[in-house]
């Protein structure tokens, strides 16, 4: 393009800053393949490459290189967050659910011992179960009360198991007397039956049972 001339005077154009320059090949690149690691920086040389053409526009050009630059660098953040939230989206849950379970797996493993500790007080004392769960570890029949609270993903104790007293080791066996005092990954909550069993019971098959604790 020719240079604008004024009284027989060819007036040079500003050149553009070189923060414009990079504001555009940066956010070129943000959006082909540096993502977020050229989206920054476009939009903040984008930014001051338009701050320095407003400042001195006698002597400093690349506006509108400058806004180009800003434009890609924000197509460019949002090229990047897409995939990345794609990929949060898919395996977090898988993530939580792996660490759920094998919570799960523990708290099924801690009420099956306080089963065991109930059924030899049960044995004991002519078949009565005890009146509450720290009979077992006033008793000596449970060494460690760990083993009668639930125990979360992350790793912390947390509120004991929730129990029905009143008892004997001859009532119906299918009788729940354990309950996780929360639920799990899908809403699974842990039983303890009569009989010693230990189910890991989903919220269809809680129907009932929940509220013979409450």
């Amino acid at each position: 393009m020719n240079e604008p001339v004024y009284s027989g005077q060819v007036i040079p154009r500003p050149k553009a800053s070189g923060a414009a320059v990079w504001s555009l090949v940066l956010g070129i690149l943000s959006i082909t393949c540096l993502w977020i690691l050229g989206s920054i920086p476009a939009i903040i040389l984008g930014v001051m490459g338009m701050k320095k053409a407003d400042a001195d526009p006698a002597n400093v050009g690349g506006k509108g290189l400058s806004l180009a630059g800003l434009i890609c660098g924000c197509v460019g953040v949002i090229a990047g967050l897409i995939p990345v939230s794609m990929v949060t989206a898919v395996v977090l849950p898988g993530v939580i659910g792996v660490q759920e379970r094998a919570a799960e797996s523990k708290e099924i493993n801690n009420m099956r011992q306080t089963l065991l500790g109930i059924n030899v007080y049960a044995a004991d004392f002519d078949g009565d179960f005890p009146e509450k769960l720290t009979d077992l570890l006033d008793e000596g029949y449970i060494d460690n009360d760990l083993v009668m609270h639930s125990h979360r993903a992350s790793g912390t104790k947390g509120e004991m198991f929730l129990y029905r007293a009143g008892f004997k080791s001859v009532s119906p066996a299918d009788e729940p007397i354990l309950l996780s005092p929360k639920a799990f990954f899908a809403g699974k909550r842990v039983v303890g039956f009569v009989d010693g069993r230990v189910q890991a019971l989903s919220p269809a098959e809680l129907v009932g049972t929940v509220e013979k604790f409450e």
